[in-house]
């Protein structure tokens, strides 16, 4: 069974991302657990994103953190300049790519649309 990690790069790799048209960068991510490093790289281009194992690849912006906190991260419970400002990740590089990377996270699972609140849709109000 694939990682929790690995399957949430792939399914980046197979959409095309309209927020990234413009953008072009690579982010190394170094992933420790128990001692060992597991390297990803995302290389993004154009709306495209592409990403694969790689250790100690050169990148634009390398994000080292803990296995556990990634994974919270990629389930929305962990919110990444939260742990980048508390010192628990450390991120080297283009920080503009580190943002736009949290931004391709899921949101946290109790949040709601904004829109149902305007359109009366929040329960309680059906």
């Amino acid at each position: 069974m694939a990682s929790p990690i690995a399957e949430f790069f792939g399914r980046l790799s197979k959409a095309h991302h309209d927020r990234l048209e413009r953008i072009t960068g690579s982010i190394r991510f170094e992933v420790v657990s128990d001692g060992a490093t597991e390297g990803w790289l995302l290389e993004i281009s154009s709306g495209n994103v592409s990403a694969r194992q790689a250790e100690g690849k050169t990148a634009h912006c390398v994000i080292h953190c803990r296995r556990e906190l990634l994974e919270r991260a990629i389930r929305g419970e962990q919110n990444l300049t939260a742990a980048w400002l508390s010192g628990r990740i450390n991120v080297d590089g283009r920080l503009e790519l580190f943002r736009l990377f949290e931004r391709m996270l899921p949101g946290p699972p109790t949040a709601r649309d904004p829109r149902d609140l305007v359109s009366g849709q929040e329960a309680g109000h059906r």
